[in-house]
């Protein structure tokens, strides 16, 4: 929950379970692990009255994106995927 709050100013009111996972191995031209991230896709519930998201920490842009288009939006590596596989487990 801490993340929610730095990345986008939004507090849950609670969060869980976990939906999904997934591994971003970021490689350089040569092949060479640059970066290693670990991607949660966690259910979390927001007050009734809570503030749209906004981008803030090291967040580009912050908003609610119907799952359907989110293939079509740009997003960091791995997290469209992730939503996806998130969205599959969850039954929607």
């Amino acid at each position: 929950m801490n993340e929610l709050a730095e990345e986008t100013g939004l507090t849950a009111l609670s969060a869980g379970p976990v939906l999904g996972a997934s591994d971003v191995l970021d490689r350089d031209a040569a092949g060479a692990l640059r970066h290693h991230y670990v991607l949660l896709a966690v259910l979390c519930t927001l007050p009734a009255d809570a503030p749209p998201p906004q981008a803030a920490d090291d967040a580009l842009e912050a908003a609610w994106v119907p799952l359907a288009e989110i293939d079509h939006r740009p997003c960091s590596a791995g997290v469209a995927e992730l939503a996806n596989l998130a969205r599959a487990s969850h039954g929607g």
